[in-house]
């Protein structure tokens, strides 16, 4: 039928962007300026789905030693259904490892059906102090 045909023209179209619309697009809301090194704080997302079906997400960081930022609180987190064009808060809990300008990197959104993990980021570039350094 028309719609099968119009599906696969735009698979083509997207495989020559070299910028594909992502499917899930995760905004930063809020995020502290700067945050004390080895002080908690939270980044405050949205994620909304851009695609034509709905999705039962997970959120997850991935771990790596090196991160100068961490994940504090519980993950892999369910962040539920999300119905074709609609969006969902979610806060990360977070914690700075090292000093200096870094963003939050090695989130993966994970659709629970499918098993597709979608990378976001990097998000939100942050200022870390280090000991001593005033805000």
């Amino acid at each position: 039928g028309a719609m099968g045909e119009a599906g696969h023209l735009q698979s083509n179209l997207v495989h020559r962007k070299s910028a594909p619309s992502r499917p899930l697009d995760v905004a930063v809301v809020s995020a502290p300026e700067a945050v004390e090194l080895e002080a908690p704080f939270e980044l405050r997302c949205v994620v909304t789905n851009a695609s034509s079906k709905p999705r039962e997400l997970t959120a997850r960081l991935e771990a790596a030693l090196d991160r100068p930022i961490v994940a504090t609180g519980a993950l892999p987190r369910s962040l539920g259904l999300l119905k074709p064009q609609t969006s969902l808060p979610f806060t990360l809990s977070l914690l700075p490892l090292e000093p200096g300008v870094h963003a939050v990197s090695g989130l993966q959104l994970v659709d629970v059906q499918t098993g597709e993990a979608f990378d976001v980021g990097p998000l939100a570039p942050l200022l870390v102090l280090g000991p001593g350094e005033a805000p």
